[in-house]
């Protein structure tokens, strides 16, 4: 599988709430400039901040969604939503907390919960 491509990599998974990471949040981002090259850029920006696990580019309402981990509300604002309104071309944020999560180990993996 690995030399057929299909196999791209292995990862490792890390117990969050170990490390005191006990809340998950989503941030639906609208930018004022809509080119190929600002979506582009500022995903750039939002994959510096630290707390961010994944950029998403969507279509609809927002043109980008960040799944982000923090300690609590406090350590979110400072260190994931402050940091994304920073941003020059970010005009509007909407940020939801993630109660729950479970996703797959792979395409044809058992989900897991977070």
């Amino acid at each position: 599988m690995l030399k057929s491509n299909v196999i791209e990599g292995f990862h490792t998974r890390i117990n969050r709430k170990a490390l005191g990471l006990n809340l998950q949040a989503t941030v639906s981002i609208r930018l004022s400039v809509q080119s190929p090259e600002a979506i582009q850029n500022t995903l750039l920006d939002m994959m510096k901040i630290p707390y961010i696990t994944s950029v998403m580019k969507t279509t609809g309402s927002f043109h980008l969604i960040v799944h982000a981990y923090a300690q609590d509300s406090d350590s979110l604002q400072e260190n994931v939503i402050d940091p994304i309104s920073s941003i020059p071309l970010v005009d509007l944020t909407e940020t939801s907390l993630l109660l729950s999560h479970h996703r797959r180990s792979s395409l044809f993996g058992d989900f897991y919960a977070e």
